[in-house]
């Protein structure tokens, strides 16, 4: 029986929230390791749909990805899902609270990390995620490049 649990965070739902207003863009380097290994590295505009994955296997796949919410507002998320899962849609929910529990009830997405842009002061992401008890956790980290 395969089971799975998230390291580092007691829940499936980590988010991070910045505090600010004015511009809605950052650019992140995101790297995604599988245990210790460095499988994937690539750049993030928040403000667009276009996605970094990485398929760990036929039932297990990282990504990262920008996406506008609102004129305002853009967001970093990333997940570990499987690959058969719906795509995500962007939840345009008005609190970010909203908008983690939409993300949590998709079906197949086992772990995410969520933050919302409202300025260009973005903190950046972690998430790990394991597929099985003692095995290594997979990660998906996110630092901020700039605006």
């Amino acid at each position: 029986m395969r089971t799975s649990t998230l390291c580092a965070f007691a829940a499936t739902i980590v988010v991070s929230l910045v505090l600010s207003s004015a511009l809605n863009a950052a650019k992140f380097s995101c790297e995604i390791l599988k245990g210790s290994a460095l499988v994937k590295t690539c750049t993030v505009d928040s403000t667009t749909l276009t996605p970094c994955t990485y398929n760990f296997s036929a039932t297990l796949v990282a990504t990262c990805q920008g996406g506008s919410i609102s004129s305002s507002e853009s967001e970093l998320v990333c997940y570990f899902a499987d690959p058969t899962a719906p795509a995500l849609k962007f939840d345009t929910s008005p609190t970010l609270a909203a908008a983690a529990k939409t993300l949590a009830e998709q079906p197949g997405f086992r772990a995410t990390a969520i933050e919302w842009i409202t300025s260009s002061a973005a903190m950046g992401l972690s998430l790990n995620y394991t597929e099985q008890s003692g095995a290594p956790a997979d990660s998906a980290l996110c630092t901020p490049t700039g605006p």
